[in-house]
């Protein structure tokens, strides 16, 4: 049994770590139909799993989460009542063949057969023949409409308008409050919950078993220490979790229902892929699951949703802007997906547009509501820009040549004061603004300006006041 890493184990498990959460991160594979479906043909054949799901590929996590949605529709409406053959004809009359040829000739094929031959050639046929009025109007209007997220950039906005038009004014409020209940039964789906079991029983048990076997408590917690300090948290927590809740409060707005990831996706599972293969490397285990299923994932799958009849598979994002902290941040283009992210807090478009160009007037930065968002703001334009608008009260005025002077400002936080000193540059006649703390590093209250001033420049106040010359 191994009791403890050998320094040349240690040194392949920080390189593990690191190349693995780097492979994850810089990933930008778009997944094509064929390897999707041979990923998702491998892990039911795997878990037992007879049927054959339609597989839809998305290009991002709040596609999969609307097409979700519109897929548990479907499934809703098979076991509907039958449709009056005067209602499938006038749907299909005003919708189908009216719109259907000028859609085609203008969406590219591959967008074209995903949505029409996976949803609507596979299913449609089975949908119009046992569901009811109000469903089939549903159904038609999330599956074509929403989901037409792919088809919609590319069809005539005045065909587009007439067509979300006339299937809207079918389907009020009342009724997609009603399917919404009945489509949040689905989040947990049958074989979601069978395939997930499968996994855990036959790799994740035996896996650890087989570790637990040869290696001892002390090495266990050691590696998987690193590889969540490494990769989980970097990978997982600032990454996935981040659009994860972010797609989940859109989802949600939307009069939607949020669909929970089962343990698939290259993200979600980043812990265990890397612990797992980091003892397979090191022929401590020897799983082949572990090995392909990493293959696939690593072919561009962000995140997997199991229905009863559908896989809805989210392709990786093309690529991650991230800060040196490891946060979601860019000033010049989408973080990740279609959202937006400063310094790991998300921005609406418009808004982040505004902050990171420094469009907004200092005022405006102060009113905005969100105190993150604010928060953000406030160091992205900097403190002495921005000081004149704080909600501040003056506390002590320095005598010295720094003229610095000794503010307690709130508003910058929900509930929570701070201590900020504003000083002038003797060198320069610069003036700046800093944040100091309410004790300093005796553990003495901070109450004057030279007392801000000395903890600025690592001194007790004592030595600060000693000083003779300051530059």
């Amino acid at each position: 049994m191994i009791k403890s890493l050998s320094k040349e184990q240690q040194e392949r498990l920080d390189k593990h770590c690191i190349e693995f959460r780097e492979k994850i991160l810089n990933n930008n594979k778009q997944i094509t139909f064929d390897e999707a479906k041979e990923a998702i043909d491998y892990l039911y054949k795997f878990t037992g799993q007879t049927n054959k799901p339609f597989i839809i590929i998305m290009n991002s996590f709040l596609e999969s989460q609307l097409a979700a949605n519109h897929c548990a529709l479907i499934n809703l409406s098979l076991g509907g009542s039958q449709v009056e053959s005067q209602v499938r004809s006038q749907v299909e009359n005003q919708v189908e063949n009216q719109v259907g040829s000028q859609v085609r000739s203008q969406v590219e094929n591959q967008v074209w057969k995903q949505v029409w031959k996976q949803v609507w050639s596979q299913v449609g046929s089975q949908v119009r023949s046992q569901v009811g009025n109000q469903v089939w109007d549903q159904v038609w209007k999330q599956v074509w409409s929403q989901v037409g997220s792919q088809v919609r950039s590319q069809v005539r906005s005045q065909v587009w308008d007439q067509v979300r038009s006339q299937v809207e004014n079918q389907v009020g409020s009342q009724v997609r409050s009603q399917v919404r209940s009945q489509v949040r039964s689905q989040v947990r789906s049958q074989v979601g919950n069978q395939v997930e079991n499968q996994v855990e029983n036959q790799v994740e048990n035996q896996v650890e078993s087989q570790v637990w076997s040869q290696v001892g408590n002390q090495v266990w917690d050691q590696v998987r220490s690193q590889v969540e300090n490494q990769v989980e948290n970097q990978v997982e927590n600032q990454v996935e979790n981040q659009v994860e809740n972010q797609v989940e409060s859109q989802v949600w707005s939307q009069e939607k229902v949020f669909f929970g990831q089962y343990y698939f996706g290259l993200f979600y599972e980043s812990f265990w892929l890397t612990f797992y293969n980091f003892w397979n490397d090191e022929k401590i285990i020897n799983n082949d699951f572990i090995t392909k299923w990493t293959e696939h994932l690593m072919k561009g799958i962000f995140n997997i949703i199991i229905l009863e009849n559908f896989v809805i598979i989210t392709r990786l994002p093309k690529h991650i802007k991230r800060d040196d902290s490891g946060r979601l941040h860019s000033l010049e283009t989408t973080a990740i997906y279609e959202q937006n992210y400063i310094h790991g807090v998300y921005f609406e478009p418009e808004l982040w547009l505004k902050v990171s160009k420094r469009q907004l007037a200092p005022k405006e930065v102060m009113q905005m509501k969100n105190i993150e968002q604010r928060r953000i703001a406030i160091n992205h334009y900097g403190w002495d820009e921005i000081f004149d608008y704080f909600d501040k009260k003056l506390i002590n005025k320095s005598n010295r040549n720094s003229k610095a002077e000794l503010y307690r400002v709130k508003g910058l936080a929900d509930g929570i004061e701070i201590n900020i000193v504003k000083y002038v540059d003797p060198s320069t006649g610069r003036m700046y603004v800093s944040q100091v703390p309410d004790v300093d590093d005796y553990n003495k209250e901070i109450l004057s300006a030279d007392h801000a001033m000395a903890w600025k420049s690592y001194m007790s106040l004592s030595e600060y006041q000693s000083l003779n010359v300051e530059a």
